[in-house]
């Protein structure tokens, strides 16, 4: 009886933390992950960090949520979840309600420095597009930000874009 209660326990404890993730939780593993590929390219040097951008076990990655690299014109350097966009410029690229959101990333790089910005997006493997939020920081002495984004929870949105 005690066995199966533990188990219980157990299986609760699983459930409280490896369930749903809160968009603040989210954000703070974004930024998390964001600023410490950042730091790599002090650390490491621009193409190891871009390495291990690219690697989905380099250490920046955590469940959904990896990081990126993009030139400040617009060229993607490291893209873990879809390697057909390495190389190609992407300034252009729209979100489904039309906003050039990658500009936004490099006026955001630019100016502050680091910051939010939201666009919607398909999930991998969904056409319906869903609310995405992506940090975004320029890294110091080089002509790159790295991003990282989650998809916010829009079952309390009513319209999409």
């Amino acid at each position: 009886m005690w066995l199966w209660k533990l188990m219980l326990v157990i299986m609760v404890f699983a459930l409280i933390l490896g369930g749903v993730t809160s968009a603040e939780d989210q954000e703070t593993i974004v930024k998390t992950l964001v600023e410490k590929a950042a730091a790599s390219f002090q650390l490491k040097g621009k193409n190891h960090a871009l390495k291990l951008i690219s690697s989905l076990d380099g250490g920046f990655r955590k469940g959904s949520i990896y990081t990126f690299a993009v030139s400040m014109k617009g060229i993607t350097l490291s893209h873990p979840a879809n390697r057909k966009l390495i190389g190609r410029n992407v300034i252009n690229l729209k979100g489904a309600n039309g906003k050039e959101f990658i500009k936004d990333f490099i006026a955001v790089a630019k100016e502050p420095g680091s910051g939010w910005v939201e666009y919607w997006w398909p999930r991998h493997g969904e056409k319906n597009p869903s609310l995405k939020r992506s940090y975004i920081v320029k890294v110091p002495r080089f002509d790159i930000l790295v991003g990282a984004g989650y998809y916010v929870e829009t079952h309390a949105i009513a319209n999409k874009p």
